[in-house]
């Protein structure tokens, strides 16, 4: 909820915003959009767009999942 505060105050004085995240904390990310635009922001903000990608990462074998999501201030 911090982390959504912190956004909103940045929002209120830029139209648009982008949060990026990574691996674990994707949900965090998704929750914090959430919480902009449907009960802070009711109706004042929308999100713009959200990208999904991923990268391999070689040492590990494994890949990394990452979102970017852009909320833009109405």
């Amino acid at each position: 909820m911090k982390l959504a505060f912190d956004i909103l105050a940045i929002i209120g004085t830029h139209k648009e915003i982008t949060l990026r995240a990574r691996v674990n904390s994707i949900l965090n990310a998704v929750t914090v959009a959430n919480i902009i635009t449907q009960s802070m922001l009711k109706g004042n903000s929308k999100i713009h767009k959200i990208t999904v990608s991923s990268e391999p990462i070689q040492e590990l074998g494994k890949t990394c999942s990452a979102i970017e999501i852009i909320l833009k201030k109405n």
